[in-house]
């Protein structure tokens, strides 16, 4: 399925950690106290989503692929992509959306369609938005590039760790340890089962 205008500011709000908000949104087509308001409020207060002109946010409408690629790009406060997008159908993607769009290719945060096409009216599906912040995010959260550190000398050094619940898993770690002479290390749950 598509994921709506309002879902996708709520999926946005939630990853913030539903921040604290006061004010009233300018839109003409939201209502106060539904489950969109606050995140709906905070998108375009983050001026992440703002809306199609005329007091309109569309709530229930469809956000499209360059919508997609806009939002993500603003949620990343709009960085300048290395390289532009070099996608057939490019002189149909919006003025709004062009950078936007080299900054989501040049990241593969979203893929292109079938023969090097964009499309970026189509309605973004579920999984494609899935897709795209699952990308974002692994970016964010990469660690910056060290060295690698050498090798120890004991190279042969065998470590078993392992969880069990029942004990099954815990007499073939020991089993494992006598055959590999290795170190046994238990997974304890924090709260236990």
């Amino acid at each position: 399925g598509n994921l709506t205008r309002s879902q996708f500011a709520a999926v946005l709000y939630r990853m913030e950690g539903t921040p604290a908000v006061t004010g009233t949104d300018v839109f003409t087509d939201t209502l106060e106290g539904m489950w969109y308001s606050d995140a709906v409020l905070w998108a375009s207060q983050q001026s992440l989503i703002s809306g199609y002109g005329n007091g309109l946010f569309g709530t229930d409408d469809a956000v499209s692929r360059e919508q997609m690629a806009a939002i993500l790009w603003r949620y990343a406060d709009s960085p300048v992509a290395d390289t532009a997008s070099n996608y057939q159908d490019k002189d149909s993607i919006a003025s709004y959306a062009v950078s936007a769009v080299d900054w989501v290719s040049a990241n593969q945060i979203i893929t292109p369609k079938a023969d090097d096409m964009f499309v970026p009216k189509e309605a973004a599906t579920r999984a494609e938005i899935a897709f795209a912040l699952m990308q974002y995010s692994h970016q964010q959260a990469a660690p910056e590039q060290t060295p690698d550190p050498q090798p120890s000398e004991n190279t042969d050094a065998v470590l078993i760790a392992y969880f069990s619940a029942t004990g099954n898993t815990e007499a073939i770690a020991m089993h494992l340890k006598d055959i590999l002479n290795a170190d046994v290390y238990e997974i304890v749950p924090e709260q236990p089962y």
